[in-house]
């Protein structure tokens, strides 16, 4: 995990998402696994959640989603990582 990241707790980064501005983003990631998930805020309020594996060799391994709400973000974290999974705000 990366220094400095939390444990993710869906209350705490509802709130983060809610209040993410269009230069930040937030780097979701589970010990033990390959998989990354980036998430940006862009100034019409849509989610831009990209899922990228480590072993990635071509863009064909990285899949990005556009969402509208909060709930649609936190409903694919939750089926992307189990519990335990840290984020990081950038």
């Amino acid at each position: 995990m990366p220094e400095g990241s939390n444990i993710c707790n869906v209350k705490e980064l509802k709130n983060i998402l809610r209040s993410l501005d269009s230069d930040e983003g937030v780097r979701i990631e589970q010990s033990g696994e390959r998989t990354k998930m980036f998430i940006s805020k862009g100034s019409s309020g849509v989610f831009a959640v990209q899922i990228v594996s480590d072993d990635s060799t071509n863009d064909h391994d990285v899949s990005v989603e556009y969402l509208n709400s909060v709930q649609e973000v936190i409903s694919v974290i939750k089926t992307v990582f189990s519990e335990g999974a840290s984020y990081l705000v950038y």
